[in-house]
């Protein structure tokens, strides 16, 4: 019995199995009008609806451990990196966690834990989503967040000038990433 080993198998995955979204996808960003950026954006969406882009960005974190521990470490590192988008002038931004056949065992446990974070996170950021892929349904995201508004990103000079970046094209992302997807299908 195989396991998806690695986050970015798992990505692969979900960008050719799992509908996310409409819009331009461009993987692995990590770099804004030249300049490197931490942590780098797994994917991002832009799309447009009426007169409006919007920026979506997607943390992907695959749970293949049966240990809860290790698990609980991973889920609140992708909830850190999934906030950190923000910084970026991203509208919405999403945990995407991946549950590995191996991981099964920890799904109760997974599972009560992102309810507990989802509704802290409903009450006090309402921009962001949690959503669970597993591998043995690879077709299927379940949402178990959806965000309800978008980030207030105008506060900031920097974060408008990283949104106005992004939405130019003034990005480098992973391009061979997408040729891996493209090859594996």
């Amino acid at each position: 019995m195989s396991f998806v080993q690695k986050e970015d198998e798992m990505q692969l995955l979900v960008m050719k199995d799992a509908h996310l979204q409409s819009g331009r996808s461009f993987p692995k960003v990590t770099r804004i009008a030249g300049n490197i950026i931490a942590p780098e954006l797994d994917l991002l969406y832009i799309s447009e609806l009426k007169d409006e882009k919007i920026l979506t960005a997607y943390e992907f974190k695959l749970l293949k451990s049966r240990k809860n521990a290790t698990n609980y470490r991973r889920i609140y590192e992708g909830i850190g990196q999934a906030i950190m988008y923000f910084k970026y002038g991203i509208d919405f931004s999403h945990l995407l966690l991946g549950i590995s056949k191996n991981a099964f065992e920890s799904e109760t446990f997974i599972g009560e834990m992102i309810h507990h974070v989802s509704d802290l996170m409903k009450k006090h950021f309402r921009s962001f989503g949690i959503m669970i892929w597993r591998e043995r349904n690879p077709a299927h995201v379940e949402t178990y967040l959806k965000p309800e508004g978008n980030f207030y990103y105008g506060f900031s000079e920097e974060y408008t000038l990283c949104r106005k970046n992004l939405l130019s094209g003034n990005f480098v992302y992973g391009k061979n990433f997408l040729d891996r997807l493209n090859k594996s299908e």
